[in-house]
């Protein structure tokens, strides 16, 4: 048995995943971000009272909506990661002569 290692095999098939993994988190981006920004967040901010505890609230609304713009890039970096691994790892493909 002949043992050697072959760059070919499923990687196609993982490569078609991530990208309608791309292209599914980019739809959901899109939509949620459309959500939050222009209807949940503005709604929930003027409802606040003026109050320290209402500046603080708003705070943390604004923190985690400035968190929100990175979370797409932060997971296109790491499917884009996994795909350049996907293009140089090297499977075993076993042979009997």
């Amino acid at each position: 048995m002949i043992k050697y290692y072959n760059k070919k095999g499923n990687i196609g098939k993982e490569w078609m995943f991530a990208l309608a993994l791309i292209f599914g988190i980019s739809i959901i981006y899109l939509l949620f971000n459309t959500i939050f920004n222009t209807h949940l967040a503005p709604a929930f901010i003027d409802a606040l009272p003026d109050t320290t505890v209402g500046q603080d609230a708003e705070d943390g609304i604004l923190f985690w909506l400035y968190m929100w713009k990175f979370i797409p890039y932060l997971l296109l970096g790491g499917i884009l990661i996994y795909m350049l691994l996907l293009s140089i790892r090297k499977e075993p493909v076993e042979r009997q002569w």
